[in-house]
């Protein structure tokens, strides 16, 4: 499986979440 992809802006997110929810988070956050 592929590991989650980092980010360019400080995600604390992106470390613990699997792949899916990493993408999705980062969406989310950049949306706000």
């Amino acid at each position: 499986m592929r590991r989650p992809r980092r980010t360019s802006h400080h995600d604390p997110f992106a470390s613990f979440t699997p792949n899916g929810a990493s993408m999705i988070l980062e969406m989310a956050s950049l949306d706000i």
